[in-house]
């Protein structure tokens, strides 16, 4: 697929906060509901894990464009499957969802646990100018009903391998629990869109945006 980069950082909105995610931050409630499957197996919604992938055409180079006054770098990112869990999430009327980092206070936040595709990969982010370097295991995630494949992980400020000065974009002493590094992109068959951005911890809030650092998008 030939893909043009185009930066539009007011379009990352497309990347919705309603996909239900597992960010890799422990059990979440919807966990009961899984049912495993092999890569090329079709799910419930009709597409396997094979055709979501498909979906995330990488590695990929991007203009980022910073949302302060820094020039714009090249965002890279690879994501690759190496034979990980694929797991489809069925409906289950307890009225929870998975939430990044744990579910908030109250685990009954008013989004269903399904039905939706997760496969797990291996993904590697990182910024031309070395803010951001980093390496994780991740997931991608299918949008409820419909071919879209969705990826958002988040990574302890005190692990970043890049240059990345948290410092500067955040009061730390609001946070006590820490502040993370949200990565959050979307894929679908003609584009590709995401963004970077800082998210606090405080007791009886988790992954609060903070501060969206920037964005790069894609379209065909």
């Amino acid at each position: 697929m030939q893909l043009a980069a185009v930066v539009l950082v007011g379009v990352l909105s497309a990347c919705s906060d309603d996909a239900p995610l597992d960010s890799g931050y422990g059990p979440s409630p919807c966990d009961e509901s899984q049912i495993p499957l092999d890569v090329d197996e079709l799910g419930p919604e009709g597409f396997s894990g094979r055709e979501l992938l498909a979906l995330v055409d990488t590695p990929l180079s991007a203009t980022f464009e910073w949302q302060n006054e820094k020039p714009d770098t090249l965002y890279m990112m690879s994501v690759d499957y190496s034979g990980g869990p694929v797991v489809y999430y069925k409906d289950v009327d307890n009225n929870t969802r998975a939430v990044p980092k744990a579910v908030v206070a109250d685990p009954k936040v008013g989004w269903s646990c399904g039905n939706w595709l997760q496969v797990e990969v291996d993904v590697a982010v990182s910024l031309e100018d070395g803010s951001v370097d980093e390496t994780f295991v991740g997931q991608i995630t299918s949008e409820t009903g419909g071919l879209k494949a969705e990826l958002e992980h988040y990574i302890d400020s005190g692990s970043l391998n890049g240059t990345l000065s948290v410092e500067n974009y955040v009061d730390l002493s609001k946070y006590p629990d820490g502040v993370s590094l949200k990565v959050r992109s979307g894929f679908w068959e003609t584009s590709m869109s995401g963004y970077l951005e800082l998210a606090g911890e405080k007791t009886g809030v988790s992954g609060e945006k903070v501060n969206t650092l920037g964005g790069w998008q894609i379209v065909e």
